[in-house]
């Protein structure tokens, strides 16, 4: 391919002769015509025939999609705006002379990326007809903008094809891409000793392109696609094949060291010990399966809700002046979620956008829960947290819960997308899904009338809850949480912390660390069934927990190092090898994950707890119980003059006593008149 010209200032030519009915290019660039939204109307762009390295002329149709136009669809990395190029619209137009029609040509600043992929895609002696967003919307009409974003969905479903260019070159072709045309049809992964020989595929999807949020959206929604490595053509659905076997190992710890292992950090350039964030459940082909899993999982929930609103009884108006509907005990499933509008939100922040409100507009056409709730609006003028606001007061509606408070406010690896200037109630990347499912603080109280609500012009999130317990004080255990600190001294510390909270217990001969309340803080907060999926061991109950702590301080005490840490017994790194048995130390990975992840607090009424390491937790801080939201959570009251019930969220708690609703159980009917409070 020629190097490509850029733009240059056109010369200044005197008018022609208006006899004079012949092609002209105009000095303009060119003029959008308005379309018709109302009849769904798309613009298309004719991709006209040339030799590679040639100036690109196209022409630009109005079509409905309602009358089913045969396409393909472009998707690229739009890359830097600058150095920009030329291409050229050719237009018709009969205005000056009704018998002999005219052509003009606009000319079209465009990026070197888009340049490129049209010149590639341009076949030589017949044109290509194609959508792209850069050209088929007018981008400087933010209006327009939001009609075509919501018919995003239907225009990347209805392409024949989805040509997804990437500037990648794949020379020398080497027999890798043979094999990749067999994978999963009698080829695997692990079928080559070196993982290494697949470097050449995986090399492709260390391109920028993948971590781009509109192309996610275009790639899951294709019916099929065909990859263009610059000119190179490889099958769309092999290489996405490739992509699901290789981010398998992102939700299966199982697969850690095997070749998808190295594949995996070889694309992501990782070298740390915690994978890459998935992207969109772990790749198209998965994304794809959710959005299958969450339409049908949408329409059961639909039908529960239906069931259970023909039974309810009248209700009075919330803040917002809509009737609120009863928090339903909506179990909270992996197909109902997985596509769903909040859920992609999160994910969203592993990807790269050059508009941050995209992080919303973006994923339209992916969720699979839209279509129930209050309308979202697409506008690009609204400050990007306005926009955000928009999903979690989707959510409220569409689910009567608020178990999206239940997040970690770090930011995770990866993250393209900072917290600040967000509320303090607002998720940036996580929703603790699975201590989520594991909990049911508030009880009976899903099912009672509340008040909440998000006001759209303050931000500010409306709810009713019932405060349990202040924090008295905060006990960071295990140092810095490397897991490296000795099993006697972190037993020590325990004890310690124990001490403090029950200053006036009595001396018995089992240490206070071994309480049934303690010990399960040092275990991950899952469901049995979660908990064997994730660990592939049974969740240990109370006496197993007592056994494995006094199993890890006996190994201590017969190691012939002084200093054995939980670390050095997941490790392997201790001798003699036979001083702990094969399941203790199997049982020791989940509690040496979760000691050094936590802090740990004791409060003014005697109770224990736990909170992620990364959390702001202080002396003074508050635990609540919010309803409709199943786990407890830490706030901060607001001390400034005026403020009123107002607080900062800082996390979610597992407060042993208080998980299984037992708060709410003992509180009664006066619980039914809870504070409401502001969380900003």
């Amino acid at each position: 391919m020629t190097a490509l010209r850029k733009r240059r200032t056109p010369s200044t030519a005197s008018s022609q002769p208006n006899s004079i009915k012949r092609a002209k290019k105009s000095t303009q660039f060119h003029h959008y015509q308005p379309l018709q939204h109302l009849q769904q109307e798309i613009r298309l762009l004719q991709l006209l025939p040339g030799k590679p390295g040639s100036r690109i002329a196209i022409k630009l149709l109005t079509v409905s999609l309602n009358d089913n136009p045969e396409y393909e669809a472009l998707s690229y990395c739009w890359g830097p705006p600058q150095p920009s190029y030329d291409i050229f619209i050719h237009v018709n137009s009969s205005e000056n002379n009704e018998h002999q029609p005219t052509e003009s040509i606009s000319s079209f600043p465009v990026g070197r990326n888009l340049r490129k992929a049209l010149d590639d895609l341009r076949h030589q002696d017949r044109p290509r007809l194609i959508w792209n967003d850069a050209i088929c919307i007018n981008q400087k009409d933010n209006v327009e903008k939001g009609h075509q974003i919501q018919l995003m969905h239907q225009i990347y479903t209805r392409a024949k094809v989805v040509c997804a260019w990437i500037d990648h070159n794949v020379r020398p072709r080497t027999s890798v891409f043979d094999d990749l045309e067999n994978l999963g049809k009698g080829v695997e992964l692990d079928d080559f000793y070196d993982p290494s020989y697949w470097y050449p595929v995986a090399d492709i999807f260390r391109n920028e392109y993948w971590c781009r949020l509109w192309i996610q959206q275009e790639l899951i929604l294709a019916a099929k696609v065909d990859v263009y490595c610059r000119r190179d053509v490889f099958s769309g659905e092999q290489l996405l094949e490739f992509q699901q076997k290789v981010n398998v190992v992102k939700s299966q710890r199982t697969r850690l060291g095997g070749p998808e292992f190295v594949l995996s950090r070889y694309i992501d350039g990782n070298t740390s010990a915690e994978p890459t964030p998935e992207i969109f459940g772990g790749g198209v082909i998965q994304a794809r399966i959710n959005m299958r899993e969450g339409r049908e999982a949408q329409e059961a929930y639909s039908i529960s809700l239906s069931s259970s609103s023909s039974s309810s009884s009248p209700r009075s108006p919330t803040s917002d002046g809509q009737s609120p509907s009863p928090i339903h005990g909506f179990k909270i499933t992996r197909g109902l979620l997985a596509s769903s509008l909040l859920n992609l939100f999160l994910q969203s922040s592993s990807v790269r956008m050059t508009n941050p409100r995209d992080r919303l507009y973006g994923i339209l056409g992916l969720a699979t829960d839209i279509a129930h709730g209050p309308g979202l609006e697409v506008n690009y003028d609204a400050s990007p947290i306005w926009v955000y606001a928009q999903v979690f007061r989707h959510f409220i509606h569409r689910y009567k819960s608020l178990s999206f408070l239940c997040f970690n406010k770090s930011n995770p690896r990866g993250s393209y997308t900072s917290r600040k200037g967000f509320p303090s109630w607002m998720p940036h990347a996580d929703v603790c899904w699975s201590s989520v499912n594991a909990s049911k603080a508030c009880g009976a109280m899903l099912a009672t009338p509340h008040i909440v609500s998000i006001d759209l012009e303050t931000l500010c999130l409306h709810a009713q809850g019932i405060k349990v317990d202040t924090i008295k004080h905060i006990d960071q255990i295990n140092g810095d949480g490397r897991g490296w600190t000795p099993i006697p001294e972190w037993l020590d510390q325990m004890e310690s912390f124990c001490r403090k909270t029950w200053p006036d217990a009595n001396s018995s001969s089992s240490p206070l660390h071994e309480r049934d309340d303690v010990t399960s803080l040092m275990f991950p907060w899952l469901s049995p069934k979660r908990y064997k999926n994730m660990w592939k061991l049974d969740k240990p109950d109370p006496a197993r927990r007592v056994h494995l702590i006094r199993s890890l301080l006996a190994a201590a005490r017969k190691a012939d190092q002084k200093d054995l840490s939980t670390g050095d017994i997941i490790r392997g790194g201790y001798t003699p090898t036979n001083i702990i048995p094969m399941d203790v130390r199997e049982e020791c990975h989940p509690l040496h994950v979760e000691i050094n992840a936590v802090v740990l607090f004791g409060t003014e009424g005697s109770r224990v707890g736990s909170m992620a390491r990364t959390s702001d937790i202080r002396v003074g801080d508050e635990i609540w119980i919010l309803f409709g939201c199943r786990m407890p959570i830490m706030m901060r009251p607001k001390k400034e003059e005026g403020k009123g019930s107002r607080y900062q969220v800082i996390g979610p708690a597992v407060v042993p006593g208080v998980m299984k609703g037992e708060v709410i159980k003992d509180a009664g009917e006066s619980v039914d008149h809870g504070t409401t409070i502001i969380l900003e």
